[in-house]
């Protein structure tokens, strides 16, 4: 059986893909605290120096192979403090490398061996073996130290890079000084466009690339916009404080973008940058940005755009926001035909489409996706295990609540989603057409009760099975709107809303949709308790009641002329939640003010009367 070694020596080709694991470690954010690394090394140490001790080469232990990049570094600092004591041999050290790269069968040993080069003196053998693990993308960031060391490391690195894809080539490109321009310009114009790690050479791009030394470059408009892409790339999920760059790299975009910018992704890119600085120039580049932005040339862009379905949603999406353009499904369209799974879209049709979108929208969903491929099999799945098509389809039954035959029949096909998440929105939008419910679309609502494999998921089919039954659709007339919210009003107390449980979904629902204020209303016609206050919406719907230890305060509050309303904080109905912050209305102020000031004229006057 040959070693690894041999196995690699005999293989002319890349295995650019092996060594995820390493990559997900070293650019992930998943890192061992200091105090693990510590106590892995001294594992590791006390092993290597008792073979030392028995003068064997051969290790007798086994190690965690993926987490030998985890400490690394202070296994390499540990080893030379030793070694600097005289407490490890530098020539059996050798001999224990040499066994490590050339002779053994398991990959944790090769790498270790790796790491070992660092004190490794035999130059000639040190270029060959760099020769062979560097084609291999599980062992090459074990040699980073070796490499480095090379007198033409850097020209190694680049033609590696050109030569490799994967996890290779992202070892060769985030290795690299990048104080050869020519090295440069080739990361940023080219190299970064990756299926795979593209995020992650766009994330060093901008911490580790000195991109003003570019910006002085001859900036033509197709560096321009490559560049933009980046940025905007980098801004979507990231502020640019939080990169390496500052007011300088900024003001320099800015005056490059203002004079040759002619593109979506710079347009998008000064948008991001629009809330992105946050230092004493934050107001002055906000001012700068939307004077830029609102100039003819950059809304033609925009328009544009969305004309010729240029750029992607994201950006189009944010950009109608700033705009205040409305965007129909008809514009996603085009987007849609290069990736129907493009998810920006459903969510925007589903909070800010029309009726009209969202009913194009479900017919796209059926005539572009194989509904039999996400229901039929209901498992207890959902977070990450979610797919995009699952979340679509959530998304488009809930598209469906101001739809009662559509939302009716995408919702029972959801009923039989392989997903938590799409049985969820079923559920909900089930139980706000309730109403619509025949007797055998009940039974089958019945069985799915008995087959959901998911508890909490089996609770809201109950609910939505018996609990609503019987709720109530309570209307009452409510007297004394409040015109507007006034900076005087006064907050009084945060609270949650009691018997919502009993209300009908459908009208509580639409209450919490379409009412900014709801208003507080004495319940005079109860016979249990006369001091009940009704939380009333602005069409009149009861959605609850004042909690009893607020009402005694609140029901004088309301016998004395003070105008109450109450907002939404926070809600969830599947679990009968909904929080409202009360305020007083200073309307109740100024009427009482302006009461008092009449009757003192009255007085005035004579004509008051006691």
């Amino acid at each position: 059986m040959d070693s690894i070694y041999k196995k690699l020596k005999n293989n002319n080709n890349y295995n650019c893909y092996s060594g995820k694991e390493e990559v997900e470690y070293i650019f992930g954010d998943n890192k061992l605290s200091v105090n693990e690394q510590i106590d892995l090394c001294d594992y590791l140490l006390d092993k290597v120096i008792n073979m030392q001790n028995k003068n064997e080469i051969c290790p007798d232990f086994t190690l965690k192979e993926n987490l030998l990049i985890s400490y690394k570094d202070v296994f390499l600092r540990k080893i030379k403090i030793i070694l600097d004591e005289d407490l490890l041999n530098r020539q059996w050290l050798k001999t224990f490398t040499e066994y490590l790269i050339f002779k053994s069968f398991k990959t944790w040993m090769v790498k270790l061996g790796l790491i070992l080069l660092e004190f490794y003196e035999n130059g000639s053998e040190i270029e060959k073996i760099i020769d062979v693990f560097s084609k291999e993308g599980e062992y090459i960031f074990y040699l980073d130290r070796t490499i480095k060391k090379m007198k033409v490391y850097e020209d190694f690195l680049f033609t590696l890079s050109k030569n490799t894809k994967g996890v290779i080539k992202l070892f060769a490109l985030t290795n690299i000084t990048y104080d050869n321009d020519e090295i440069l310009k080739y990361f940023i114009e080219k190299a970064y466009k990756d299926d795979v790690y593209q995020d992650v050479y766009i994330d060093f791009i901008m911490n580790r690339i000195d991109l003003i030394r570019y910006l002085k470059d001859d900036m033509d408009e197709k560096k321009l916009d490559n560049l933009s892409f980046i940025l905007s790339t980098y801004l979507k999920e990231n502020n640019i404080t939080s990169s390496n760059y500052n007011y300088d790299f900024v003001r320099e975009y800015f005056k490059i973008v203002k004079s040759r910018g002619n593109t979506l992704y710079s347009l998008y890119a000064i948008y991001l940058l629009r809330d992105g600085v946050i230092d004493n120039n934050k107001e002055r580049i906000k001012y700068e940005v939307d004077k830029l932005l609102k100039n003819k040339n950059m809304t033609y862009i925009f328009q544009d755009s969305v004309e010729k379905a240029k750029g992607d949603c994201e950006a189009i999406i944010d950009l109608a926001d700033y705009y205040g353009a409305q965007l129909s499904f008809e514009d996603f369209l085009p987007y849609l035909e290069k990736n129907k799974r493009e998810i920006s879209v459903y969510f925007y049709i589903v909070q800010d489409g029309s009726k009209k979108d969202k009913m194009q929208m479900i017919k796209y969903f059926y005539n572009n996706f194989k509904v039999k491929d996400y229901i039929g099999n209901p498992k207890d799945i959902g977070g990450r295990e979610n797919t995009l098509e699952d979340l679509i389809f959530a998304l488009v039954i809930s598209s469906s609540k101001t739809m009662p035959e559509e939302g009716k029949t995408i919702s029972m096909l959801g009923l039989f989603g392989n997903k938590n998440e799409v049985r969820r929105e079923a559920i909900r939008i089930l139980r706000r057409y309730r109403d619509d419910i025949d007797e055998k679309e009940w039974e089958i609502i019945k069985d799915c009760y008995n087959r959901e494999p998911n508890e909490k998921l089996k609770i809201l089919l109950e609910k939505l099975i018996f609990s609503d039954e019987n709720n109530k659709k309570e209307f009452v007339e409510v007297k004394d709107k409040i015109e507007e919210e006034h900076v005087e009003d006064v907050y009084l107390v945060t609270t949650k809303v009691a018997g919502t449980s009993y209300r009908h979904r459908r009208f509580l629902e639409e209450a919490l949709e379409t009412s900014v204020r709801f208003y507080l209303v004495r319940d005079t016609e109860n016979e249990y308790n006369s001091i009940s206050i009704k939380i009333v919406s602005e069409e009149g719907y009861v959605i609850g009641f004042v909690p009893k230890q607020y009402c005694c305060i609140l029901n004088n509050m309301i016998i004395g002329n003070k105008y109450l309303y109450a907002k939404i904080e926070d809600f969830e109905l599947d679990k009968d939640y909904i929080k409202v912050n009360i305020y007083e209305s200073y309307e109740g102020v100024v009427e009482a003010i302006n009461n008092t000031l009449q009757m003192i004229t009255a007085e005035q006057n004579g004509s008051y009367i006691n």
